[in-house]
């Protein structure tokens, strides 16, 4: 195979996509795994009831796709700023913390607006 197929794979641009996706990805899911960590501690579970809700509270209501989503905005109001090639790694590094928290949205939505369901039952 010529060298200039293979060529057209090493585009920079390309390889920057994926090596933000990639990086938020794999970010993505080390957060998901150390949250589930904290709460399996000792300290965490001989903590104040206060205290640990306190920690759950922060757990469960900072999620990674809201980081992602903050990411891919800043990267097109600051792409001047940062170039093409920043706006490129940036952009793609959020997007990848929203794909992986995009299967657990789903449960969580129902979970925090269900209130608003119940409201209407009544």
């Amino acid at each position: 195979m010529p060298i200039e197929n293979y060529l057209q794979l090493l585009d920079p641009t390309l390889i920057l996509v994926i090596l933000g996706l990639s990086s938020g990805l794999v970010l993505g899911r080390s957060f998901k795994k150390i949250d589930f960590e904290i709460k399996k501690t000792q300290k965490f579970m001989k903590s104040s009831k206060f205290k640990q809700y306190l920690i759950s509270a922060a757990l469960n209501s900072i999620h990674h796709f809201q980081f992602g989503l903050a990411l891919m905005y800043f990267a097109y109001r600051f792409h001047g700023s940062i170039g093409d090639d920043g706006f490129t790694l940036m952009y793609s590094f959020g997007f990848g913390l929203v794909v992986d928290d995009a299967p657990d949205l789903p449960r969580r939505f129902r979970k925090y607006f269900s209130y608003l369901i119940e409201s209407e039952k009544n």
